[in-house]
């Protein structure tokens, strides 16, 4: 076991070197443990929350060893990241600071890190995807957020890989009503 019984979703990664890479809530804190050489390494304090829990965990991880992760918190509905690169952990940081945001998903490429969510879109009102990405250098910045795309129906729940070619591709689960198809 990697941490004691919890009901929030966890993440997984694992690097060319076989290191596996897991990350997980313990309520107001965002943990991961890296299995290498057959054994679990210690928990690792990725961030602490004081405003209450954190959810949905993620974790991406390049041929380098750098790690980015993401999670969103529950009183305040907002997704955060937070990358170590070079072996040195960079600030959290607040990925979008408008609307009702949840379900975040991260991947590393090449050259990029990408992140996406689902977040209640500010001209129809509804959760729609949204994604910004970032480069992989120590201190980048991600980019301003932008809708993924404008659908008729609720949209949640993304999951986000990167191509060989630095590209994007996300697939998500419609919020379907009562009786939907």
């Amino acid at each position: 076991r990697v941490f004691t019984d919890e009901y929030r979703p966890v993440g997984i990664a694992i690097d060319p070197s076989d290191r596996i890479y897991v990350i997980y809530v313990e309520k107001t804190r965002i943990s991961m443990r890296i299995f290498s050489g057959g054994s679990w390494g210690s928990p690792i304090t990725v961030h602490s929350w004081t405003n209450g829990d954190c959810d949905s965990a993620r974790v991406a991880v390049d041929s380098n060893g750098n790690i980015f992760t993401c999670w969103w918190t529950v009183n305040d509905f907002k997704v955060y990241s937070r990358a170590r690169i070079g072996g040195s952990w960079e600030s959290a940081v607040k990925l979008i600071s408008i609307g009702a945001s949840k379900f975040p998903d991260i991947a590393v490429g090449n050259n990029v890190a990408f992140a996406c969510w689902t977040a209640r879109e500010a001209t129809s009102g509804m959760y729609q995807i949204f994604y910004t990405k970032r480069s992989k250098n120590a201190g980048a910045e991600w980019d301003t957020a932008k809708l993924m795309y404008r659908g008729s129906v609720k949209q949640q729940v993304p999951a986000i890989e990167i191509d060989s070619n630095d590209i994007a591709h996300i697939v998500y689960t419609p919020v379907l009503a009562l009786g939907g198809t």
